[in-house]
């Protein structure tokens, strides 16, 4: 059954559970991403990180981040190599650990 379509998606809360959190990022990146998506609430743990990190590809109309942490990922950040610099350049407002910050949000200076 489809709940929803992923392209029309505008704000997303997901459960603290990470294994969901992975499975519905999966399946969001694999429908084609969230160009809509302008407010985004997620756990992410070493598991779910490199989906989480492929579905901002996608989020062009990001505005709101809050990533939520869990686990040890603190002692092993995921740091894709592919992350373009200019993703997610809506973003005005991010609530999260500075190892996602640092990957995620832009300066001004960065263009």
């Amino acid at each position: 059954m489809k709940i929803c379509q992923p392209g029309s998606l505008e704000s997303l809360t997901l459960s603290s559970n990470v294994t969901f959190a992975l499975a519905f990022l999966s399946s969001l990146v694999k429908g084609g991403g969230c160009p809509k998506l302008q407010s985004l609430e997620v756990a992410v743990n070493k598991d779910t990180a490199p989906v989480f990190y492929e579905l901002l590809k996608s989020c062009d109309s990001l505005e709101i981040l809050t990533v939520n942490h869990y686990d040890n990922i603190m002692l092993e950040p995921y740091h894709p190599l592919d992350f373009p610099p200019g993703a997610c350049p809506n973003l005005g407002f991010f609530t999260g650990p500075i190892y996602f910050a640092q990957r995620i949000v832009r300066s001004r200076a960065d263009g």
